[in-house]
């Protein structure tokens, strides 16, 4: 007995659903399975260069991008404009900081320097006090890790110091 077209239609579009459906399980379980046997292997997998190695840097940031904007409208007043170093070097590692001001072409001023030591995979909050009233109107204030090509600044908003 043969079945009308439109129940052989359905039928068809069962059993192909079923097959798509076990198919995707099983892609699905390869690939979980891959991934849960590369873990206990990553190490191995990296030593040989199968996996990209991770990579080392240092992270330097405001600690308040807000704040540094807010303390570039008081002349004269000591505004403490914080930053941010971490360290992802893979080992501890002591970084000498200088903030400086510069007016267009001019030569840098140095504000304020020091060293700061940090542990691997962790952060430290740097507060040097700066009187902006030593700055120019329209400078540009650029703090800088020394012996790395990682800075950070800003620029002073002009009538800044009249």
């Amino acid at each position: 007995m043969t079945l009308p077209s439109a129940q052989r239609d359905d039928v068809d579009r069962t059993s192909s659903s079923v097959d798509l459906r076990r198919h995707g399980y099983l892609v699905f379980g390869v690939v979980v399975t891959l991934l849960l046997l590369q873990w206990p292997f990553a190490g191995v997998l990296a030593s040989v260069g199968f996996t990209p190695r991770p990579s080392h840097f240092t992270e330097l940031a405001f600690e308040n991008p807000t704040a540094v904007i807010a303390a570039t409208q008081f002349a004269g007043v000591a505004q403490p404009i914080a930053f941010v170093v971490t360290n992802h070097e893979g080992i501890a590692k002591t970084y000498q900081w200088v903030e400086q001001s510069t007016l267009g072409s001019n030569r840098a001023r140095t504000l304020a320097t020091g060293r700061v030591a940090i542990r691997n995979d962790a952060s430290a909050i740097i507060t040097p006090v700066v009187s902006l009233s030593h700055v120019a109107p329209t400078s540009r204030v650029s703090i800088a890790l020394v012996g790395t090509t990682q800075s950070i600044s800003f620029s002073v908003a002009a009538g800044v110091g009249k």
